[in-house]
């Protein structure tokens, strides 16, 4: 597709937009603590979430999460192992558990209606793009995981710690000379840094809440927004790259 044809980008988050990823992360370490039960540690099930979520803080958005959670969990509970060779075997099989699941479950965690949003965008001349925030290595493996990979352009594909200002700025920078005077979009949950943040550098902003933590955050109403993507398929009437406009703000 040439530049000329080309007239509007839509960059998409990937965290609780393009993926449910608060609930994929749950079922994931959820199979791997099974892993406790499997070698007979004396901590309960219930134990061992609350003792997650207590340092999810300190070990999200990490391709060695859960060798984290349990290097956490030995040091709090060193009695419950016999010894640091039977740790060692319950770190490796943990973590596997948890890779497994990344590699072969997670496309089940795909909000209905995104791939038909993404073939009817890619569909109207449009270029798919993605700005995400997390360890850089990590999100673009859960990218590929995800099969979606295929409708984002390679060039168009930003991955970031954070969503700062200057991150955003740097997005822009590139793509005015890549393609001057393209009008940009963005997709995502969170109102504070994939909304109010893009809009103020002038993206046009669009808000799926979806299953995402963040949906009840909402401090401004004048964006537009939907409940989840199907509301935002049936919406789209590409003509000219742009949202139906008789939809209302939320």
């Amino acid at each position: 597709m040439s530049e000329e044809i080309c007239k509007s980008i839509y960059f998409f988050d990937l965290d609780d937009t393009l993926v449910e990823t608060t609930q994929f992360n749950e079922a994931a370490v959820i199979n791997s603590l099974e892993v406790l039960e499997q070698f007979k540690i004396n901590i309960s099930k219930v134990d061992a979430w609350e003792f997650y979520l207590s340092i999810y803080q300190d070990i999200k958005a990490s391709s060695d999460m859960m060798k984290m959670y349990f290097e956490k969990l030995y040091k709090i509970h060193p009695d419950k192992f016999e010894s640091e060779e039977l740790f060692g075997r319950i770190v490796t099989v943990g973590v596997c558990k948890y890779e497994e699941f990344f590699e072969r479950k997670i496309k089940d965690f795909i909000p209905k209606y995104v791939i038909k949003v993404l073939e009817k965008i890619v569909s109207s001349g449009s270029k798919i793009g993605i700005i995400s925030q997390g360890r850089p290595g990590f999100q673009m493996l859960k990218l590929k995981n995800l099969g979606l990979e295929k409708y984002f352009d390679e060039t168009l594909r930003f991955y970031f710690e954070k969503k700062t200002e200057s991150n955003y700025n740097l997005v822009i920078k590139d793509i005015n000379r890549k393609y001057p005077n393209i009008e940009l979009f963005i997709i995502g949950d969170r109102e504070d840094i994939d909304i109010l943040r893009p809009r103020k550098l002038g993206f046009n902003v669009i808000r799926i809440l979806g299953l995402s933590k963040y949906r009840q955050i909402k401090t401004e109403k004048d964006y537009l927004e939907f409940i989840n993507f199907k509301e935002f398929y049936n919406s789209l009437k590409l003509k000219n790259d742009k949202i139906d406009s008789d939809k209302k703000f939320a």
